[in-house]
């Protein structure tokens, strides 16, 4: 086991446990790796040096939750009313 995947973002990655990814190779030689889960309304960002390889780095790491907005959920309720 990797020691990357203690990071809960770089695990759901490995896993497939994501809905949108999107990926960018930087100029310094590491990726940028940026993960949606609508199951866990999370969004998780990690910048990682020899992805997927055998000396895999985790440079930086973020996880941001991302639910649906106040106003959002207060017209539901009034719409459900």
């Amino acid at each position: 086991m990797k020691p990357s995947t203690s990071y809960e973002g770089i695990r759901k990655y490995y896993s497939g446990e994501w809905n949108h990814c999107y990926s960018k190779d930087l100029d310094d030689g590491s990726e940028l790796v940026v993960l949606s889960s609508v199951k866990d309304n999370k969004v998780y960002r990690f910048r990682v040096r020899d992805f997927c390889g055998p000396a895999e780095e985790v440079l930086e790491y973020q996880e941001s939750d991302v639910g649906p907005l106040d106003h959002i959920l207060k017209r539901q309720a009034e719409a459900k009313a």
